[in-house]
């Protein structure tokens, strides 16, 4: 997958890895870049004492204070029996761990590489096994947010300015395309003061999560974790949730799941539907700034919008 900033990520080789390593008395052997994520880098490493995954934060993306309560928040859920990849600590006695070259300073992590793979599609046991997961991770996340010194509302509005505002309508040729990325530049929608808001992972998606046997065995990527409110996680997972299965019923059966662990209000129920036309916007708005108007994944978002509307969560 690209990356959203190539010019502040940065760029790798045998030596840069070893240096890294370097940190944590390890020899690198071999490594490999992961395709996924657009912001941070991040890679397997082979060791003289094993495989590892180390993650390079984009240059000037987080202080070292938000990259460990990064950290903390995956140690509290893993005290609570959810499975995170432990972070180690470097010769120094940190978990975060700094790197300058002629470019800049770089803020890294070295993580236990974790079993499992990512899902290529959902079976019906994992859809239920991750929406229990993830309600026990919105209830942890309230208990975690009573941590902070001063949790801050910030997400007041759903808005795509992540993507669209790159995408110059002029350019398109496909009309129902071009009127995606309208509807998506314009598109806005309140998040009601009064929604339940946890310190929440955010982009639990396929991407970020390991399975084996049906079952998930690592939560990962906490990079995008912030107060918020809960149902904008729930809406983002939903919409992955439909992505990968192709089927709208998946995000009830989800729920069903999901409602058992951790009740719903009518106010979050109610926000539900904008939140997943939200990521709708997001991803559609991101596939046609990578990939044109003819990627593969975009007739599939511009039918789901469809759908979205036709949903009913109440």
């Amino acid at each position: 997958m690209p990356k959203l900033k190539p010019h502040k990520q940065i760029k790798l080789n045998k030596r840069i890895v070893s240096d890294l390593l370097k940190a944590y008395d390890l020899t690198v052997r071999s490594f490999k870049v992961f395709p996924h994520g657009i912001e941070n880098t991040t890679l397997l490493v082979k060791t003289n004492q094993g495989n590892y995954v180390l993650r390079v934060y984009q240059k000037n993306k987080k202080i070292i204070k938000n990259i460990e309560q990064e950290i903390a928040f995956m140690e509290f859920l893993s005290k609570a029996k959810i499975s995170t990849p432990k972070v180690f600590k470097n010769i120094f006695g940190s978990q975060v761990s700094r790197y300058k070259n002629s470019a800049a300073v770089w803020s890294y992590i070295l993580m236990e590489f974790a079993r499992g793979k990512h899902p290529k599609s959902y079976s019906q046991s994992t859809i239920k096994d991750l929406a229990t997961i993830q309600a026990k991770m919105h209830q942890l996340g309230s208990a975690f947010a009573k941590k902070l010194v001063t949790p801050k509302r910030f997400w007041k509005y759903l808005r795509e300015k992540a993507f669209s505002p790159h995408i110059k309508i002029s350019t398109i040729k496909n009309t129902a395309v071009k009127n995606f990325v309208k509807r998506a530049k314009k598109f806005e929608a309140m998040l009601p003061a009064n929604l339940p808001q946890a310190y929440n992972h955010s982009d639990i998606t396929h991407d970020n999560i390991l399975v084996q046997n049906n079952r998930v065995t690592a939560v990962f990527d906490f990079d995008d974790a912030s107060f918020s409110p809960s149902i904008v996680c729930l809406g983002s997972t939903l919409w992955d949730i439909w992505y990968i299965t192709k089927d709208a019923r998946n995000i009830f059966t989800y729920l069903a799941a999901y409602t058992k662990q951790r009740t719903l209000t009518k106010l979050e129920l109610k926000t539900l539907k904008d939140v997943i036309l939200f990521r709708n916007f997001v991803i559609g708005a991101m596939e046609i700034m990578f990939y044109g108007e003819n990627g593969k994944g975009v007739k599939p978002i511009l039918k789901f919008e469809e759908i979205i509307n036709g949903l009913n969560f109440l």
